[in-house]
């Protein structure tokens, strides 16, 4: 994983950055998470992927007709907005409290 790095002459954002760097780290270690994420969220994008690519390969080979071609396209629709969905409430839970409090 590529650590992210933040290059400015102000040095409250330097302090700002090395502060936030070491409250993830911090929070991962002391809630035994991995920042790479463990076989639950694998095995979910793994679904998620194929929720998009199942269709569309389907739709591309077999040939169907277009009810057919278009409820596998609001499945493929489904997927993209549950992952996308889900990666919001993941953020929330992860920092539940607004940033100024």
């Amino acid at each position: 994983m590529r650590n992210i790095k933040f290059k400015s002459p102000d040095q409250t954002q330097a302090q700002f950055a090395a502060t936030l760097r070491r409250n993830v780290d911090n929070y991962f270690k002391e809630n035994a998470i991995s920042p790479k994420g463990n076989w639950q969220i694998r095995t979910k994008a793994l679904v998620m992927l194929s929720l998009y690519i199942l269709p569309f390969v389907l739709i591309l080979i077999f040939p169907m007709n277009a009810w057919l071609a278009l409820a596998l396209t609001v499945v493929m629709g489904i997927g993209g907005h549950r992952d996308e969905r889900d990666a919001r409430r993941r953020s929330r839970l992860l920092f539940p409290q607004p940033l100024g409090e």
